[in-house]
């Protein structure tokens, strides 16, 4: 992933300062970028000062595509 960006330090201080589990704070970071959320949470976060980890959280985990649970006989060999 590289250096932190000045947003991934925003989403870790609102972790800390809520007193998150850094797997949660490090999975958050990794899913904006995963799903290429930057300027979403950005301008939430500019809206949302104060904001809860867990409510933004809850709004990363809103803009992710769902999870899809497939039986193992559904897969293909190379997945």
């Amino acid at each position: 992933m590289g250096e932190l960006t000045t947003l991934d330090m925003q989403i870790a201080s609102v972790g800390k300062k809520d007193s998150a589990e850094k797997g949660l704070i490090i999975c958050a970071v990794l899913a904006v970028h995963e799903y290429g959320l930057e300027e979403d949470i950005q301008e939430y976060l500019d809206q949302n000062p104060n904001i809860s980890f867990a409510d933004l959280d809850d709004y990363i985990i809103s803009l992710c595509p769902p999870l899809e649970i497939v039986d193992d006989e559904e897969l293909d060999e190379e997945e």
